[in-house]
């Protein structure tokens, strides 16, 4: 975005993304093939989507029952699992993702004013 996009005010505006030249390893591929063997391989019934109230109740990770979200202590028993698989130590479990990419900005000896930036809050 820094070469092709300005605001209003003539600031380069910046963002982040994170995509794989792999499509089984793109984010947003998983994410859509997710679905599709939820609502085609699987059966479960998919969302009309002709209203937003038809899909409020359709969760990406959901628990045991379709309708409602995976836990919170779900999600965190399988962060651990991980975990402990690799060795990591860590205070933060589930948010874990939004210190360490800040890390490897910072690593980069960019400012703390553009830290700040690529995700409107720092460190």
């Amino acid at each position: 975005m820094n070469k092709y996009k300005m605001n209003q005010h003539g600031r380069l505006e910046y963002g982040a993304v994170i995509r794989h030249g792999s499509i089984e390893l793109c984010p947003l591929g998983v994410v859509a093939f997710h679905f599709f063997c939820r609502w085609h391989m699987e059966n479960e019934p998919s969302p009309e989507f002709t209203s937003r109230q038809d899909w409020y109740d359709t969760h990406v990770l959901k628990g045991l029952v379709r309708t409602k979200p995976i836990t919170y202590n779900t999600q965190r028993n399988g962060y651990m699992e991980a975990f402990n698989a690799v060795g990591v130590n860590s205070s933060k479990i589930a948010h874990i993702n939004r210190k360490s990419a800040f890390r490897v900005v910072a690593d980069q000896d960019v400012p703390d004013n553009e830290q700040r930036r690529i995700g409107r809050w720092g460190l």
